[in-house]
């Protein structure tokens, strides 16, 4: 799992909890998920600019759940080729929090 410790560390406080989504984990606030970390990758629900300008990025597409292959709306899906990457994503996974933490 790509640096799970260190991102339970990083949610400490705020109100975030973790499961087990999509052979992964899921992060979720308020019992909404924002990010899912599995094997390889990272997907986030994001506010729609942001996405937006996300999927114009080389080698970011939308996520589909793999369960179905649907597009998850809002969603879109970064790769971590090492745990070491993970703090490179926390300005999109603390965009997606944001978004749904305010929906609330």
């Amino acid at each position: 799992m790509c640096d799970e410790r260190s991102m339970t560390s990083y949610w400490r406080g705020t109100g975030v909890r973790s499961s087990e989504k999509f052979a992964g984990v899921s992060y979720q606030v308020d019992g909404r998920p924002f990010a899912i970390l599995m094997e390889g990758i990272a997907a986030c629900g994001l506010p729609e600019e942001i996405r937006s300008r996300a999927l114009t990025l080389a080698g970011v597409p939308p996520f589909l759940a793999p369960s179905d292959y649907r597009e998850l709306k809002d969603w879109a899906q970064l790769l971590l080729l090492l745990p070491e990457d993970v703090p490179a994503i926390r300005p999109r996974l603390h965009a997606g929090y944001t978004e749904v933490a305010s929906r609330t």
